[in-house]
């Protein structure tokens, strides 16, 4: 058995920032909007640290996402 790298799968693109607690604009890229679930855990591009959606809302053609380790 060989070692593969995880394979991942784009489900959204941040499209900017929202208010002064770490919210963020992302554009859903996904078919299952419940890869944004609260508790879900998501693996940014280019970044070691996996973050956790702590909170969820609608907005416009997208979402508001914020994450444990960004509070601000």
């Amino acid at each position: 058995m060989t070692d593969s790298p995880t394979e991942r799968l784009v489900v959204g693109l941040v499209r900017g920032l929202h208010g002064l607690r770490g919210a963020m604009r992302v554009e859903v890229l996904t078919d299952d909007p419940a890869r944004f679930a609260v508790g879900s855990v998501l693996h940014p591009e280019g970044a070691p640290d996996p973050l956790t959606v702590t909170w969820v809302q609608e907005d416009g053609p997208g979402i508001l996402v914020r994450f444990r380790e960004i509070t601000d």
